[in-house]
């Protein structure tokens, strides 16, 4: 990586941003960008090679290609962190795929456009609920419709299971996230069994920490993770592409073998929220619901959208709301 990029990505996560957060600004600050087989400088023409190659540069991408790829890319931040890919193929070979399932998701109603494009698409997934909890008025989305939604459910958790989305439209479970029931012994188990996924890939892809062997099991959560990131970030496309589906794979065998039962534990316990999370697939809108009270303008925009507006829901019964 060319030092002026890095010393910038140091400094920015020293101020408390992540390593993902840190290469977007520091990519637009400095002008390096990913370009094909290493970095290329947009501001001055510089380029840096990552690895041995006769090719030359042959395009070169502009920040706003550059963040695309990045987040369409994302993936590789997930596997860093030891996050469980819920893949549809995936989840139903172990049982968790439910299909025509009901459930609630809540939004604010600038979104409802981008949903009413995204029915019954097959690679967009999104989180949902079927029993409510007095904590969905106060999500970071400042929700003011309800939808009733209805497609299949790749997995369920008793609680909010913690998922985040990558940008190829699946979401992951985030093992051990900071908001998770504190010291969940199934988090750690799980943590340990994927820690044998990421070394088999680390064995057979050959990444080292700064040219020495690595042992996964030896290393803190943030020196794992960093380490992961950035050989990710450095690898070709169709490398990755492999890496992806090896860490796939490696994870189904590890969920059929030693983690199932300990991924069972944590779906029911790793959250002390009182709605639950359940992440459907190929779903569709059946009604909206403004909450508290009817604006005659959105109510417009709902119709307008084909979607059927179904009245006014109460937000203090999220706690009473169940399929």
């Amino acid at each position: 990586m060319p030092a002026a990029l890095e010393k910038c990505v140091q400094g920015i996560m020293d101020s408390g941003k992540d390593k993902g957060q840190a290469y977007a600004i520091c990519g637009k600050k400095t002008g390096w960008v990913k370009g094909k087989g290493g970095w290329v400088n947009k501001k001055t023409g510089e380029t840096y090679h990552t690895k041995t190659t006769n090719e030359s540069f042959k395009s070169f991408k502009s920040f706003k290609q550059f963040l695309n790829e990045y987040t369409s890319r994302s993936t590789y931040l997930h596997i860093a962190n030891r996050n469980i890919p819920l893949n549809s193929g995936l989840m139903k070979r172990l049982g968790y795929y439910q299909e025509n399932v009901q459930a609630y998701h809540v939004t604010n109603h600038m979104y409802l456009k981008e949903m009413a494009k995204n029915q019954n698409k097959r690679k967009t997934q999104i989180s949902a609920f079927t029993k409510g909890g007095p904590e969905l008025a106060r999500l970071p989305s400042q929700p003011d419709v309800l939808l009733l939604l209805e497609g299949d459910a790749v997995i369920s958790g008793d609680t909010d299971i913690w998922t985040g989305i990558s940008g190829r439209g699946i979401r992951w479970i985030e093992i051990g996230h900071k908001s998770t029931t504190s010291e969940n012994k199934h988090a750690k188990k799980l943590k340990f069994y994927i820690d044998g996924v990421l070394q088999k890939l680390v064995n057979k892809y050959q990444i080292k920490d700064k040219g020495k062997e690595i042992n996964v099991y030896n290393l803190s959560d943030t020196k794992l993770g960093n380490v992961l990131f950035d050989y990710l970030i450095e690898m070709d496309k169709k490398e990755y592409q492999m890496l992806y589906k090896d860490y796939i794979q490696e994870m189904e065998h590890m969920l059929n073998t030693v983690g199932y039962k300990e991924l069972n534990q944590y779906l029911k316990t790793i959250s002390d929220m009182k709605y639950n999370e359940v992440i459907l697939t190929k779903w569709k809108i059946l009604e909206v619901y403004l909450l508290d009270y009817e604006n005659p303008l959105i109510v417009k925009d709902i119709e307008d959208l084909g979607l059927n507006y179904a009245g006014v829901f109460k937000s203090r019964d999220f706690n009473k709301l169940s399929i």
